[in-house]
Parts: C-alpha cells; sequence; structure tokens
C-alpha cells in the first residue's frame, strides 16, 4: 500500500503548468530516497504511466496513464501508441510541436503531443477541446465527415444557408466549397485564425477503409513557422501521416 501511495505522489507532481519533472525534483519534495525513487519510476515506466524525455532525462506521463485519464477508445489508443515515433520524428525535422486530434461534436479534442523544445511553443494539452472551425485539425476532419455525419453535427436553419452550433454564423454553401478544396488537397492551414501568432497545418490519418477520425498537425509562433516553410512541411507532414495510416491498419 505504501508504495501505491508514493507512486500515486509521484504521479501527482505533474499539472498543467508542469508537464516533466526530474529526479532530482522527485527527491526533493517527495523525500523518498534515490533508490526507492528509481524503483518506482522504473514501474511507472514499465507499465507506460509515465514517459522519460531522452532530450533532458526528464520524467513526464506516459500513454496509458492519458488513456485512462481521458477514457480513449481501443481504436485511439492503438493510433497514439503507433503515432508516437512519427509524431516525435515530424517534432524533431520541424522543432515545432505535434499533435493529434479527433472530433468531439463541433470541437476538436487533443488526443496526443509531441511538445517543441523551444521556449516559445504552442501550450496545448491533452483533453483541450477548441472549435473545430477555427482549427486546421478541426477543418480537415470536417473536410472528410461523411455528409450526413456533418449536417447532425451542424444544426441547419431552415433556408440552409448558414450553419449555427452558438458560436457562430458561416455561409454553408461556401463552407463546404472549403472543405471540399481541403479534401482535395489532403492539407488544412490555420493561419492565426484559432490563436493570433500561431500557424498551424494537419493532414488526415485514414483507417483500412479510408475513412478518417484523427488528423495529426505541425504549430508553432509565426516568428519560426513562416509561409517559407509550408510547402516543405505540407509534403512531410503528409508522409508521417501515411506511414501512420498505413502502421495502423
Amino acid at each position: 500500500m505504501k508504495s501505491v501511495i508514493k507512486s500515486l505522489n509521484i504521479l501527482n507532481l505533474f499539472s498543467d503548468s508542469r508537464h516533466e519533472v526530474s529526479i532530482t525534483e522527485i527527491n526533493k519534495e517527495l523525500g523518498l530516497g534515490i533508490s526507492t525513487t528509481y524503483r518506482l519510476l522504473g514501474t511507472l515506466k514499465y507499465k507506460n504511466y509515465i514517459e522519460q524525455n531522452p532530450q533532458n532525462l526528464k520524467y513526464k506521463l506516459g500513454s496509458e496513464f492519458l488513456n485512462k485519464a481521458f477514457l480513449f477508445s481501443d481504436n485511439e489508443a492503438n493510433i497514439i501508441k503507433k503515432s508516437m515515433p512519427y509524431l516525435e520524428n515530424l517534432r524533431d525535422f520541424t522543432k515545432e510541436s505535434v499533435s493529434l486530434a479527433v472530433l468531439d461534436g463541433t470541437n476538436i479534442v487533443y488526443i496526443a503531443k509531441t511538445d517543441s523544445y523551444e521556449l516559445l511553443r504552442t501550450n496545448i494539452k491533452i483533453g483541450k477541446k477548441l472549435p473545430a472551425y477555427k482549427t486546421a485539425l478541426g477543418k480537415i476532419l470536417l473536410a472528410y465527415l461523411p455528409p450526413e455525419k456533418f449536417n447532425r453535427l451542424f444544426k441547419l436553419n431552415k433556408d440552409k444557408n448558414f450553419i449555427n452550433n452558438n458560436y457562430f454564423d458561416l455561409n454553408i454553401s461556401e463552407f463546404k466549397q472549403y472543405l471540399e478544396k481541403i479534401k482535395e488537397e489532403g492539407i488544412a492551414f490555420d493561419d492565426e485564425e484559432c490563436t493570433p501568432g500561431i500557424r498551424c497545418l494537419a493532414a488526415p490519418i485514414k483507417d483500412i477503409d479510408g475513412e478518417v477520425s484523427t488528423a495529426i498537425s505541425i504549430s508553432g509562433p509565426t516568428i519560426r513557422f513562416t509561409l517559407e516553410k509550408i510547402d516543405l512541411w505540407k509534403r512531410e507532414l503528409i508522409k508521417a501521416a501515411k506511414k501512420i495510416s498505413f502502421k495502423t491498419l
């Protein structure tokens, strides 16, 4: 029982403002001793409740903890597990944050991420929700949504000219044409639409039937995520999305 309590105390060190902790910090704050701390961390790491950042050797919450915390479906948990190496490779290539998200009603919800190592970076938390229409991830997911599901998600007024979901009004015809173009290109772009100073690219992850329930994105501050980088990053993002799609078949 004491080991369980000590392990929970380690997990309780993580918070919205504290995503990583070092073994020195754990020892200092909990007073467990080096050998006990290593043993508990080893168990938590073995069970995937924590992971170690290879860059700074600090510890962060792992996929198993996040799966339990947000009750991901088996399919989502499978995608998260198999996509993480590709998210990390893309993060290392672009030096920016890379994320996975799914639709939750008319919002997106983030289910996985790898943060940029830069001090100035996007601050996305697992489980965070944002309006789908304002984000690259949301737009790519809406673009691949079957028409009947789209119409169920967004209440249409009597003349069917506007989408109305208590957040915004958009011309339905123009918005659908916009989504069709996104689907044709296989990529969506958010140029500071969701958050001032932040750009984002997103691509779909397809299942064996070609359906899309998950998307991957690169996001970063405009000072680094310049328009000149878009074409190169588009290619790398699409390649990563295709590799994840193939891996999860």
